[in-house]
């Protein structure tokens, strides 16, 4: 909206004259000019800075959205429950997560049905405005909330997959994977919850370039850690189910993560090893063996006559000799020592 001047006169130019129409439709949706028109001489009472009518309007919105939100909730539980269930029908996610993901379907729906019907009250502007910036602010939460739950669906499915596979690298990656997508999510939220609040994205990122030196040299073990683990991606001394032994840890891998690797004692603790220094540390993969020996005793009494017993070690070599995995050019079993 604009003036032009002609004649020592201002007029409206014919670009705002043309939008009459649509600014009219933007002040007063779903015909609220022809409602407030029929509005009785007691709702333009005014109380509080506001009219009686208005706070009635105010009331109406709220009940309708509380009715919405509880009919769509189970409209679209079922609908959700079926996009998350795989083909065959055979495995689905919790019904919690389903539940989660419908209910903030159903909120973010009601949030923009309400921010469609709020101008119908002609609210006062700072009002208003203080209103449709909260709705806008709590629709980005819940938009990263919805999209962070489907990608738990996601990686459901994923996990489950990768267990079918041979390789366990795709199972260590998942991890990592999971954590960068989380972090666009919300840095994107973050960055959009910003601009509702008008806040001058190239300046704030200007700010924080020039602080990034300060940040970086007090991150350096965070550094140091990430591109650890980075070398343990490329370099693949284990994979997650490995069984490896150093600095006097002996566990089970079960997580790489940017930071850390969570190993699983044979006490049952859980140890978490930085990136950085496992990096530098000599691993010991028993995971990787070709071959793993098993030794073992196993006792006869006394009197078990000398014929018996050859033909028991005899008997033990068969089997050594014709197990499917085991290894034939290398194997001993005798007759060892008599102990009292």
């Amino acid at each position: 909206v604009y003036l032009e001047r002609y004649g020592g006169k201002w007029y409206y130019s014919e670009e705002t004259v043309e939008l009459i129409p649509e600014l009219h439709k933007d002040v007063y949706p779903f015909g609220a000019d022809l409602l407030l028109n029929l509005l009785p001489k007691f709702g333009q009472r005014e109380v509080l800075g506001m009219a009686l009518w208005q706070y009635i309007g105010l009331l109406a919105i709220l009940i309708m959205a509380v009715l919405v939100h509880l009919a769509l909730s189970r409209l679209l539980n079922p609908l959700v429950q079926r996009f998350t269930r795989n083909r065959s029908q055979q495995l689905a996610v919790s019904p919690q997560l389903v539940s989660r993901i419908a209910r903030a379907a159903s909120i973010y729906i009601v949030l923009r049905l309400i921010k469609a019907f709020l101008p119908i009250l002609q609210l006062p502007i700072e009002s208003a405005s203080f209103a449709i910036m909260v709705i806008r602010i709590s629709s980005v939460v819940l938009v990263v909330y919805i999209l962070l739950r489907i990608l738990d669906v996601f990686m459901f499915y994923a996990d489950r997959f990768t267990q079918r596979t041979e390789s366990k690298m795709d199972e260590q990656l998942l991890p990592v994977m999971r954590r960068i997508i989380q972090f666009l999510f919300l840095a994107g939220g973050v960055i959009q919850i910003l601009r509702v609040l008008q806040v001058d994205i190239t300046t704030l990122i200007a700010g924080i370039s020039i602080g990034g030196l300060a940040l970086a040299l007090a991150a350096q073990d965070t550094l140091k850690n990430f591109f650890g683990s980075m070398m343990i991606f490329l370099d693949k001394p284990f994979q997650i189910g490995d069984w490896i032994n150093f600095s006097g840890v002996d566990g089970t891998v079960e997580e790489v993560g940017f930071r850390s690797t969570r190993v699983r004692t044979f006490a049952n603790s859980l140890v978490y090893v930085p990136n950085g220094k496992l990096a530098d540390m000599v691993v010991n993969n028993y995971g990787l063996r070709a071959y793993r020996r098993f030794n073992t005793k196993i006792s006869i009494t006394y009197d078990t006559p000398t014929a018996l017993i050859d033909k028991f070690v005899e008997g033990l070599r068969q089997i050594v000799a014709t197990h499917p995995q085991t290894r034939k050019d290398y194997y001993e079993i005798h007759l060892n020592e008599m102990s009292s």
